[in-house]
Parts: structure tokens; C-alpha cells; sequence
């Protein structure tokens, strides 16, 4: 019967068994290259839905689909068109503004006032984006995004009607 000797690892061991075994790995570590400021299309998150049936509600994703982008952008345009046509408005005696948060900011001035609707437009639709998976009671936020779409478009149609009929 052969009895078994134990003895503790060296690091000489170690070493020589580091030397012996190689790097299996397909491709080189990720980790090792630092990731670009300007990461914006270079698609490097994977995930664009969810992983399994059923974990579309309240989950987060890494890449948008395209016709989020355009919604947007397009909502940001928008926000800054309202801002431009509503001092107008304002200027011309057609309209008042209606929101107390932005008649706030249009007593301090013009400045404060477009600055505060950028940074109030920008960090919703922000938020909003980042939880398009998400729903609050029955209704998602996708859709939420879609009415806002749809009502500042309307919105603008309204100005430019004040503006260039009335």
C-alpha cells in the first residue's frame, strides 16, 4: 500500500507550473483596453433586450434601438423651439406662460430661463430613456416617450399657428 506524501507548494512550483500552462483564451482580455470617452457607436454594450422570455418589464438594456434616438433628439429640438417660439410670444402679447417652473425662470431673464428648459428637458429625457423597459402600473415608459413626442409636436404646430396666422 503507497502512502501519499503531503508537502506544501513552493512558489518554485508555481512559477514552473505558470510556465507550463498557457493562455487559452480566443481573444485578448477585454479589461485590458481602457474604454473611450467617446464610446457613442462603437457598440461595444451587447445588450438590446432582455436576456429571457419575460424579463422585458423593468429591465435595464445597454444599446437603443435606432428610433429611440430619433425620438430624442427630436424631443430635445423640440424643447429648444418651444423655448425660442414662447419668448416670442411672450414678446409679441399672444400668449402667457402657463407653467409656474419656467415663469420663474423668464422673470429672472432670458438666459436663465433657456438654461433651466435645456436642463430640465435633457435629465427627463435622460431618465426616461434609461428606464424605457420600465412600467408604472400598466402603462411603459416607451410609451410615455411617444406621448411626449406626439404632444410637443403639437405644441409647436400650436405656436407656429399663434405665431404666423394669428
Amino acid at each position: 500500500m503507497a502512502q501519499a506524501v503531503h508537502r506544501s507548494l513552493t512558489t518554485d512550483d508555481i512559477e514552473s507550473a505558470n510556465k507550463t500552462n498557457f493562455d487559452r483564451r480566443k481573444f485578448p482580455s477585454r479589461r485590458k483596453t481602457k474604454t473611450s470617452p467617446l464610446f457613442i457607436g462603437k457598440h461595444r454594450g451587447r445588450r438590446t433586450q432582455e436576456r429571457r422570455n419575460g424579463e422585458h418589464i423593468n429591465s435595464y438594456v445597454d444599446r437603443y434601438e435606432p428610433h429611440f434616438l430619433f425620438m430624442i433628439i427630436s424631443i430635445a429640438i423640440f424643447s429648444c423651439f418651444d423655448a425660442l417660439f414662447t419668448l416670442q410670444l411672450l414678446q409679441q402679447g399672444k400668449a402667457v406662460e402657463a407653467n409656474p417652473v419656467m415663469l420663474h425662470f423668464i422673470e429672472m431673464g432670458i438666459y436663465p430661463f433657456i438654461i433651466a428648459k435645456m436642463v430640465l428637458t435633457s435629465s427627463c429625457l435622460l431618465f426616461l430613456v434609461a428606464h424605457k423597459n420600465f412600467q408604472i402600473k400598466t402603462i411603459s415608459v416607451s410609451k410615455v416617450i411617444y406621448a411626449f413626442f406626439i404632444a410637443y409636436a403639437l405644441l409647436i404646430i400650436y405656436e407656429l399657428v399663434l405665431l404666423f396666422i394669428l
